[in-house]
């Protein structure tokens, strides 16, 4: 597929070479750009010029729509900053009680980042990067880096478009809940400075079947560091004013790097969907899309997961306001393994994600059934992941954010070689408050409640025995941004 794709980009590359002319632009109240963080989608018509952001892609695709409209387009230069510090009740994510506060200590980080956002006629160039050191006190007293990156590049002519974007990430937890950054409202509320913040270009990625693209890690206990990495290639082509054609591939992979006596597995993914989207009238699509997933364990000879999914897809937008979409089908897993055997499932998968907003809230809410990679503990998991996120603003100065979670994974082989539990579950709850401070500066005070428990006692590495593993954090951290600088 990328050998096919390469004459043309190279056609819409040639194509134009123009710059685009700058508009004015305005700011948010923070003094940080308000930037739109989905890809353009295709324009359609003859004459039509190639708007830089859509209000409305093809659901079968990669790209989610704002709910900004006309969301403001324009090349800059953002850095930023932020320290924090924060209590945790167990950093080692010890099994035991909720009162059990024997890993309790401090956590200190200090973090900079740089937002990067370059726009010309037919082309767009996002850069994202946050990095620095964690620094833990305490009965877990270490010291460790942080490091992540997204970039996106895209190509775009009348009708279509070409996206290749990458994510990657050294982290010393999971990538769900954001434990690393103090919890998801504490991610929310101290990196919103520093441009989109982390995610900001794959929080645009929203399309039936994006999930299955991302080496995510549902379930984390303690401090068990891991390089990740996605990246993912994107082709979009309207075949008509109503129709558009929808194609991506990824390839992403999960490495655990510290020397962790619990043996955490390392995992690879391929995966690939295609896709027609057809719109029905001005605020409803459908869709039906193909999916295929591959996923593979280095550590373990020749053990791998096989699924195929096909899916109908609706979706129904009211620009500014609303954006729904969901998505159902059959899934066929096929395992392959010379120590457990080899078989094939049939099951359901799908998605569902609702965001709406009001005068001065917005949320968004977002459920999937798919499979993962296991998240380090199974050779492969059929997982159910929900979220819910709300945002409120209480005034000129003061905003509120709340974060919900949970993960359900149920191991796809029938042993496994990490822990002897089928199945285990994540759930996290937090709120954060957040108050600008003058023009450059911002404070934020955020709480959130870990829970990991597995359906039979396990054994890990500092966390020792048990079933359930609990944790609370609270976090204070003052943010810094200087005004971003216009690079059109």
């Amino acid at each position: 597929m990328l050998v096919a794709l390469i004459p043309l980009a190279a056609w819409a590359q040639d194509d134009s070479a123009s710059q685009q002319n700058p508009g004015s632009g305005d700011q948010s109240a923070n003094g940080s750009p308000q930037q739109d963080q989905t890809a353009p989608a295709p324009a359609f018509g003859s004459g039509v010029t190639i708007p830089s952001a859509s209000e409305n892609p093809p659901i079968s695709g990669l790209d989610q729509p704002s709910l900004e409209p006309g969301a403001i387009t324009r090349s800059f230069l953002a850095p930023g900053a932020i320290l924090s510090q924060s209590g945790d009740s167990n950093i080692a994510g010890t099994f035991g009680s909720a009162n059990n506060l024997s890993g309790e200590g401090g956590i200190t980080r200090a973090l900079g980042g740089l937002t990067l956002q370059r726009i010309w006629n037919r082309y767009e160039t996002d850069l994202q990067y946050i990095g620095g050191g964690i620094f833990y006190e305490g009965v877990n007293h270490s010291a460790i880096q942080t490091h992540e990156a997204e970039f996106a590049q895209r190509a775009m002519w009348r009708t279509g478009q070409l996206a290749f974007r990458d994510s990657v990430s050294y982290l010393p937890e999971g990538n769900f809940g954001s434990g690393s950054y103090g919890g998801a409202s504490a991610l929310q509320s101290g990196l919103a400075g520093l441009g989109a913040g982390v995610g900001g270009i794959s929080s645009g990625i929203g399309g039936a079947l994006a999930g299955t693209l991302s080496a995510s890690q549902f379930v984390s206990v303690g401090q068990a560091p891991r390089l990740t990495n996605s990246a993912d290639i994107d082709l979009v082509q309207a075949v008509s004013p109503r129709s558009t054609f929808t194609m991506a591939g990824s390839y992403g992979f999960v490495h655990f790097t510290g020397n962790d006596p619990s043996g955490l597995i390392d995992s690879a993914q391929t995966a690939a969907q295609f896709g027609f989207s057809r719109q029905i009238s001005h605020t409803d699509q459908i869709a039906i899309s193909y999916g295929f997933q591959h996923f593979h364990f280095p550590q373990v000879f020749d053990t791998s997961v096989t699924a195929n999914t096909v899916h109908l897809v609706y979706g129904h937008r009211v620009t500014g306001r609303l954006d729904f979409i969901a998505a159902a089908g059959p899934q066929f897993t096929q395992i392959q393994s010379p120590l457990f055997g080899s078989n094939t499932r049939i099951s359901a998968s799908g998605n569902l994600k609702l965001r709406y907003r009001f005068s001065r809230t917005s949320m968004a809410l977002e459920y999937r059934h798919y499979n993962t990679n296991g998240s380090g503990y199974f050779l492969g998991s059929n997982t159910d992941v929900g979220t819910l996120s709300v945002l409120r603003d209480l005034g000129r100065v003061w905003e509120l954010n709340s974060d919900i979670g949970i993960a359900n994974n149920k191991r796809l082989e029938s042993a496994s070689v990490v822990v002897p539990a089928t199945s285990d579950r994540y759930i996290y709850a937090g709120a954060a408050v957040h108050r600008h401070v003058g023009r450059r500066y911002r404070m934020f005070l955020s709480y959130q409640y870990n829970r990991t428990s597995f359906n039979e006692s396990v054994c890990l590495a500092d966390a020792g025995c048990g079933k359930t593993s609990n944790r609370q954090m609270g976090v204070v951290g003052l943010e810094w941004y200087p005004r971003p600088i216009r690079l059109d």
